[in-house]
């Protein structure tokens, strides 16, 4: 771990304790001390400082505060990878660069120890070895994420979001790999967590969870479709999907492959290769595009 939880709750409690007694303690003793007002102002924080240094070891202290300032920058700089994923579609450069991030001096400090940070990171790993043909992979490194967040330091909802999200990525994994029970008894959990969420207090997170959730059943339900051979029960949702995706080119690209194996399954060979072509001419280094070209020869 990077500090002690319980070391970090007692240095917030008792800094926001010193922060109102010093407060009223310091400006009291120096109202008759001519000095500038503004100076008075600068010396309040030094004195709290003081106050949690003699009360905490200085390392605690340091490693808190560089923690707080050095994990959204880590964030941001995650985050600045994901042009190479979603635009480019070239998974095995952001594969490659979100690695050398995660064994960076900091990666290895601040990301890696810090379960709100790395959980999410772990399964960026997972459905990037996916979209590289590496299901294997992408499985194992779902399934330790699931183990992993009962231990995490990361609040409740944080833990219900990821959970759902790794459940969503091995339903997907399983349909893909033809392993329907599998996929089934994974699924079986999102409308119970889906249950759990509508029972918040209802906010803009709150819907915005709904919503994500609700997404994933329905993308999941239409892959059953499609692995079942359903292909005309799920062209309606596909077709939809195209006409209202943003401008991500990987979103772009998993629709259509999607598309091309209904038109396969329709016999519907015109719009099968026009959805093939455009896979195999987007999709960069992806197993779809892969399987695209070699579809088309």
């Amino acid at each position: 771990m990077i500090f002690d939880e319980r070391e970090v709750k007692k240095v917030q409690i008792l800094y926001w304790i010193f922060s109102v007694v010093g407060t009223a303690v310091v400006v009291y003793m120096m109202r008759e001390i001519s000095i500038h007002f503004y100076l008075r102002l600068l010396l309040i924080p030094a004195i709290f400082m003081g106050f949690v240094i003699l009360v905490f070891p200085v390392h605690v202290v340091i490693m808190f505060i560089k923690t707080l300032i050095i994990t959204p920058i880590m964030w941001k700089k995650w985050r600045a990878l994901a042009p190479i994923k979603e635009n480019d579609c070239d998974v095995i450069k952001y594969i490659e660069e979100l690695q050398l991030l995660v064994e960076s001096k900091h990666g290895r400090k601040y990301l890696k120890p810090n379960p709100a940070l790395w959980l999410p990171v772990s399964l960026e790993f997972a459905h990037c070895y996916h979209y590289n043909g590496e299901n294997d992979k992408a499985e194992e490194i779902t399934k330790e994420v699931l183990d992993s967040i009962e231990a995490s330091i990361a609040g409740k909802k944080m833990n219900i979001f990821l959970t759902c999200m790794a459940i969503q990525t091995l339903t997907g994994l399983y349909i893909y790999k033809s392993e329907l029970e599998k996929a089934r008894e994974y699924y079986a959990y999102l409308p119970e967590y889906y249950a759990v969420v509508s029972a918040w207090k209802a906010n803009a997170k709150t819907r915005q969870m709904l919503d994500l959730l609700n997404k994933c059943i329905k993308e999941l339900d239409n892959g059953f479709l499609i692995a079942k051979g359903k292909f005309s029960e799920a062209l309606p949702f596909y077709l939809k999907e195209w006409e209202n995706s943003e401008n991500i080119m990987l979103n772009k690209v998993r629709i259509q492959y999607n598309l091309s194996l209904i038109y396969e399954g329709l016999g519907e060979d015109e719009k099968y290769k026009e959805s093939l072509t455009y896979v195999a001419r987007h999709g960069n280094n992806t197993f779809m595009a892969r399987m695209a070209r070699e579809k088309l020869g």
